[in-house]
């Protein structure tokens, strides 16, 4: 929770000076395709916590110098927990998410800003395993909340790298055990 509050104020601080400068500057809009990569981050009541890979691709427009409209999906990867409280309980955990996000950014150099993510997804996850001797087979679908922090380096005209960290809350709530999924990722964006 702690980690929540901390994320949603940095991405709060680095959005406001965006949306006061999309007030004052008009300028055209640029679109870009953004293909990512990196670690996912489940952490489920019960079973606790484990790591994938998870990889995403979004598509984005500029609508002002500091305030991106984001689309995106991304797939988490796979949870997976054996011997969890009582030998033989066992959970496979997969998620995805559709999300969009309003993205403000902030220049620190030319080509070198920091951004904070405020958004929406729509989480799809399914969970099977066994548990206490019996077995299960569950899906899930929920809207829940995410926040996020990067840093994005513009090393041509039209191609960027950033650095991305997004908290995804309330990814899914199977028999009372909620789950939410923090994730890292390397993009590589393509402008026009």
């Amino acid at each position: 929770m702690q980690r929540s509050a901390i994320a949603i104020g940095l991405a709060a601080f680095l959005a406001a000076p965006g949306l006061v400068q999309a007030q004052v500057q008009n300028v055209p809009p640029s679109t870009y395709v953004k293909l990512s990569a990196g670690e996912s981050s489940a952490k489920i009541d019960f079973w606790g916590t484990d790591t994938d890979t998870a990889y995403g691709l979004a598509v984005g427009s500029q609508v002002s110098n500091n305030i991106d409209a984001e689309l995106g999906y991304i797939h988490f990867g796979k949870a997976k927990y054996t011997d969890v409280g009582v030998v033989g309980n066992s959970l496979s955990a997969r998620s995805e998410a559709a999300y969009l996000a309003a993205v403000g950014r902030y220049s620190l150099l030319e080509a070198l800003s920091v951004y904070g993510k405020l958004g929406v997804a729509y989480n799809w996850s399914n969970r099977s395993g066994v548990r206490s001797g019996t077995a299960f087979d569950t899906d899930d679908d929920r809207f829940g909340p995410l926040i996020g922090l990067g840093v994005s380096w513009r090393f041509t005209p039209n191609w960027a790298a950033d650095v991305d960290y997004t908290y995804f809350d309330r990814t899914s709530k199977v028999a009372g055990e909620r789950s939410n999924i923090d994730i890292w990722t390397v993009g590589l964006k393509y402008l026009w």
